[in-house]
């Protein structure tokens, strides 16, 4: 029985690449992301750093973070930033704004996702939840550590938590729910997380 042109085609392919190795056109690009090196701390530490800069030294509505402190990377997957509350981030009543919050949950969990070894965008949003626990008051210092709880083929999801560094509470925890498309190689986005923002940002 003869095969329609493009399923032939597609046996032919198939056929190659286990011969020679290569994967087969179409294949699932996330196959793959098993065989990527881990970054160490201080790479994973550059790529955070880069991704927050890129958001916060723009014109768009991050640049409400341009407070933030990326500290570290303990391990892929994981960032710890800081910052001052400023009068900006507040409320009305002087305490860290609820929106504020939810923006920290956004780009710090996106920031913790970009350090995986195969992630070089961040992803699209596609579930984003914050609970406010305590209150913080201007002036205080805050620590925001985000880490990826799991990641798939397609989605990612990302928990954020907010303490305040005098004593430690916990004044706030969101979950972050991403779509993700893994892109290996030297993808535009991946040359500019390496090498940080353009001077014209």
């Amino acid at each position: 029985r003869r095969l329609p042109a493009g399923r032939a085609a597609g046996r032919r392919a198939r056929a190659m690449a286990s011969t020679s190795g290569a994967p087969p056109a179409g294949a699932n690009r996330g196959g793959g992301r098993r065989d990527c090196p881990a970054p160490t701390a201080e790479e994973g530490e550059r790529r955070a750093r880069n991704f927050m800069r890129l958001l916060t030294e723009g014109d768009g509505f991050d640049r409400v973070l341009r407070a933030l402190e990326p500290l570290a990377c303990p391990q892929p997957g994981a960032v710890r930033a800081a910052f001052t509350v400023a009068r900006e981030h507040t409320n009305r009543y002087g305490t860290l704004h609820g929106g504020l919050q939810a923006t920290l949950v956004d780009v710090v969990g996106t920031a913790a996702l970009v350090t995986l070894p195969w992630q070089s965008v961040g992803g699209v949003t596609t579930d984003l939840s914050v609970s406010c626990l305590a209150g913080v008051a201007l002036g205080e210092r805050v620590i925001v550590d985000a880490e990826v709880l799991h990641e798939g083929k397609q989605l990612a999801c990302v928990r954020v938590r907010l303490s305040r560094q005098r004593d430690g509470k916990l004044c706030m925890e969101g979950r972050h729910s991403k779509y993700v498309a893994y892109r290996l190689g030297a993808s535009g986005a991946s040359k500019r997380l390496a090498e940080g923002p353009r001077s014209n940002l």
